[in-house]
């Protein structure tokens, strides 16, 4: 298990880490509900470049991740 409370992981391993490996990957609600405000921009044209590169970035990720079968973990970093 990778996981870490900060932006950045840093890990070393021995092994190649394949797909099969990966069984989620997680993201904070907070990022996950800035994505969607750029989706609805973007559906309203109101979408800066930078802003359609992340939402991009992230909808590719989202297709990956679910043509491998890892699933996305929403979650609320406020809950305790």
């Amino acid at each position: 298990m990778i996981c870490c409370d900060e932006c950045y992981i840093d890990a070393i391993t021995a092994e190649d880490i394949l797909n099969e490996h990966i069984e989620s990957v997680r993201m904070s609600k907070e990022d996950y509900r800035l994505h969607y405000d750029y989706l609805f921009k973007d559906y309203n044209s109101e979408i800066t470049e930078m802003e359609r590169y992340q939402l991009y970035m992230l909808l590719g990720i989202l297709k990956l991740l679910d043509k491998q079968g890892i699933k996305l973990e929403v979650i609320d970093e406020n809950e305790n």
